[in-house]
């Protein structure tokens, strides 16, 4: 028996308690073709669809990313509509998503609520989106900015999201001000930073399968 995970961080903190070795074994996400986006540049419509995905609990920093979300449709003349996960609410996040849902009351933004989807169907909501958003507090892959990054959707992200380019990066995950800016960033250089990122994500793929493939060789032989 082998004990696993996916964060190197993780595995250093169990290997000095457990006092063995714990096996770094990282997230593998199949990418699809798609190195081009030949969408309609949306730069001057009204209306921005910003996919704010997972689920809501506490280390997701969901308000904050609303917030931020919210500070650059104002200060760009947009209307926001805002994609969220509402099935799944765990850790006690039921106050944030209520503070959500009070946010947006009496604003020209909207909220939109979905179910948890099948993941074919969850794909096709993604290609919807003009950008995702996952400045999140914490975490080891992130396989909804898989998803977004793998179908050239530009992505907000906190720094443990590797395969994000630094531009995009939010340092101070609890700055909706910096949120706001970096979606401005982002969005600005879309095509060329959605094309970085979908290398990233082959790389950092291609490395996760020889990482697999030298652990069962060495470990079955």
């Amino acid at each position: 028996v082998f004990i696993s995970s996916n964060s190197k961080i993780f595995n250093k903190s169990m290997e000095s308690i457990l006092g063995e070795k714990i096996y770094y074994l990282p997230n593998y996400y199949p990418t699809n073709d798609k190195v081009l986006d030949n969408e309609k540049d949306k730069i001057f419509e009204k209306e921005i669809n910003i996919g704010l995905f997972g689920a809501i609990r506490p280390m997701k920093n969901c308000l904050t990313q609303a917030v931020g979300a919210i500070l650059y449709a104002d200060k760009n003349l947009k209307t926001l509509n805002l994609h969220i996960n509402t099935q799944r609410v765990e850790q006690k996040g039921e106050n944030t998503l209520k503070n959500i849902r009070d946010l947006f009351k009496g604003t020209r933004h909207n909220l939109i609520e979905y179910p948890w989807l099948k993941h074919s169907e969850f794909i096709e909501v993604v290609k919807q989106m003009d950008l995702g958003l996952q400045v999140s507090v914490s975490e080891t892959y992130n396989i909804v900015t898989a998803d977004f990054v793998n179908n050239l959707i530009p992505v907000v992200a906190s720094k443990d999201i590797t395969f994000v380019d630094k531009l995009s990066i939010v340092e101070n995950i609890n700055n909706a001000q910096e949120i706001s800016n970096k979606i401005k960033i982002t969005l600005d250089k879309k095509i060329v930073l959605s094309f970085f990122n979908k290398l990233k994500l082959i790389k950092n793929s291609l490395l996760s399968e020889e990482q697999w493939l030298f652990f069962f060789k060495t470990k079955t032989n």
